[in-house]
């Protein structure tokens, strides 16, 4: 790789050749530094990556749900069986690889990639569960997207979703210009390492294609540009979406109405593992397929948490809450006010996360009792337990500074706080709805 000064890039052993990569700039920018206002870890590199794993995971599959001669044939075959699950009035057992495959197309193309919001349609959500209950309870008929029990506008919402990739015309099609090709690719290849430099280039261009056809998803028939509140609504076409559209934003800018958020295409690999997770444990009661994106400055360094006070109650130093440890990082990694910003984002998207997974892990194991769960709980320093010690020995009152330590770390410990913090953790509390027109929130 090119050693500079100029483009922030140093020689790395472990790093892919340029004429070798299939993540490879213009579009993909590949972590660099070339001044102080620059952050290297705000690239899309892990959403790719998880992108590249979801394409494989649906070719697969296309490859058990419509065996077919050709790879083409198969891949035909399977948009016919999707476009049955979510259009049609008939259920049937071979409909439910359907509904597997439309939760991880929406993981290509989330609907929002704001932080602590979810980038999954309700519809896609809840189908997963719906299919595999029908499966074990014989249903059948029931395996249809009508019959999962949706909202009318969720149902609405999942069927413009998918008529992006069911429009006649190849160009403005999402599923012809980007999808179908990079799965019959990967169908035909069947994983193979024995790749010449032009199969290694027919990958690069079909994930390039891919990428660029979230433009198309979100466009309202595949020539206008998308709705504003799209990242990439001031590309006019596909294949003027460039990087700084894909590209996530590290941390957001109150003062110009930027939303922290992850990068247009894919998800972070932590959030696609917890939704292949739920999948696998979609037949259990109360399990929905979905995730918050959880990603910023706290995912690097929880440490740096910006709305954590020192022992005064005062405003800790810029290099305590710095996601690098360093003073004088506002320009690459934002202000005090957006680290704070960012910070609430990013806890609440760790509590509702662990909410909606609370049925899937309570399902392995069972929770144990507060008193179990409590042991330990109430740590002192061995300080207090040698003085308490002697004291007790000497029957002696409990020192005031033991009293009183003790009743802190009771009260920190008391679930009341959290709750009085993060209102996310309140009973039937749903996710923090996020911004307005004109910001980096694309909700369709």
């Amino acid at each position: 790789m090119e050693t500079s000064v100029a483009t922030g890039r140093a020689y790395l052993v472990d790093s892919t050749p340029e004429d070798q990569a299939i993540v490879k700039e213009p579009l993909f920018r590949r972590p660099c530094q070339v001044s102080t206002g620059d952050c290297p870890f705000s690239n899309a590199y892990e959403n790719v990556d998880s992108f590249f794993n979801c394409i494989n995971l649906v070719a697969l599959i296309v490859k058990q749900a419509c065996p077919r001669s050709t790879p083409s044939e198969s891949v035909s075959a399977f948009h016919v069986l999707v476009s049955d699950f979510v259009n049609g009035d008939v259920g049937r057992l071979e409909l439910a690889w359907a509904a597997d495959a439309l939760v991880l197309i929406n993981t290509l193309y989330p609907k929002c990639t704001v932080v602590a919001a979810s980038p999954y349609f309700p519809a896609f959500s809840k189908a997963v569960p719906h299919c595999q209950r029908k499966i074990k309870s014989e249903e059948f008929s029931l395996i249809k997207l009508e019959s999962v029990g949706l909202e009318k506008e969720e149902l609405e919402k999942a069927r413009k979703f998918w008529s992006a990739f069911c429009r006649s015309d190849g160009t403005r099609c999402a599923w012809t210009f980007g999808l179908a090709p990079f799965l019959t690719l990967v169908l035909t290849h069947k994983g193979s390492h024995k790749l010449t430099p032009e199969i290694v280039s027919q990958f690069r261009q079909c994930l390039d294609n891919a990428a660029r056809a979230c433009w198309l998803v979100y466009s309202p028939d595949g020539a206008a540009k998308p709705p504003d509140a799209y990242p990439a609504s001031d590309a006019s076409s596909p294949m003027h979406v460039g990087r700084h559209h894909i590209d996530p934003v590290f941390v957001g800018d109150d003062e110009h109405n930027i939303l922290q958020r992850g990068a247009l295409i894919g998800v972070k690999p932590h959030t696609y593992r917890q939704l292949l997770a739920s999948m696998m444990g979609s037949f259990i009661e109360g399990v929905e397929c979905k995730a918050y994106i959880n990603e910023g400055g706290m995912s690097l360094r929880v440490s740096s948490d910006a709305t954590i006070l020192d022992e005064e109650g005062n405003n800790r130093t810029s290099k305590s809450i710095s996601p690098v440890q360093t003073e004088g990082d506002e320009v690459a990694y934002g202000s005090r006010t957006n680290k704070i910003a960012g910070a609430v984002m990013q806890k609440n998207a760790w509590d509702m996360n662990a909410l909606i997974s609370k049925n899937l892990y309570t399902s392995i194991e069972t929770p144990m009792t507060a008193e179990r769960r409590g042991r330990g709980e109430y740590g002192f320093s061995q300080f207090f337990q040698e003085e308490e010690a002697t004291r007790t020995r000497e029957m002696q009152l409990k020192s005031e500074d033991y009293v009183a330590a003790k009743a802190a770390m009771a009260t920190a410990a008391s679930v009341v706080v959290p709750k009085a913090v993060n209102r996310a953790l309140l009973p039937r509390q749903s996710a923090p709805k996020q911004s307005a027109p004109g910001t980096s929130d694309h909700r369709m």
